[in-house]
């Protein structure tokens, strides 16, 4: 569904940015927001989750090494 970037591509776009560890649930943007930052997955899992009014959360996209999001 989302491109895969390639070892070759995770490399040179690296240059561009810092990598950074999050802890799980850490919400690195939300809904509406459009300052967020640029997210390249290098290692782990980047979950997209929707929350509803009621607190109940789905996962709408996995994002694993070299996918992106943000």
């Amino acid at each position: 569904m989302f491109p895969i970037l390639t070892d070759a591509q995770i490399a040179e776009i690296a240059q561009f940015g810092a990598a950074q560890t999050f802890d799980a649930g850490t919400l690195l943007w939300d809904i509406g927001q459009r300052d967020s930052d640029f997210y390249l997955v290098l290692d782990g899992i980047l979950d997209i989750v929707h929350r509803d009014a009621f607190g109940h959360e789905t996962v709408m996209a996995t994002h694993e090494r070299g996918s992106y999001a943000g």
